[in-house]
């Protein structure tokens, strides 16, 4: 069985300096009540879409 499809929003949130910086939010097609975080930081000098 594929899995479903999630929802991506993109937001700009402020770092403590006050620099914006992109989020992308992937929201799951069927989100569980007890599910985990998982935050993905990617490195220096390169973009999340690396």
């Amino acid at each position: 069985m594929l899995n479903p499809r999630s929802a991506t929003e993109v937001l700009s949130v402020p770092a403590a300096d006050g620099t914006a910086l992109s989020v992308y939010r992937d929201i799951p097609a069927r989100p569980q009540p007890d599910g985990a975080t998982i935050v993905l930081v990617h490195g220096a000098s390169v973009t999340a879409d690396l």
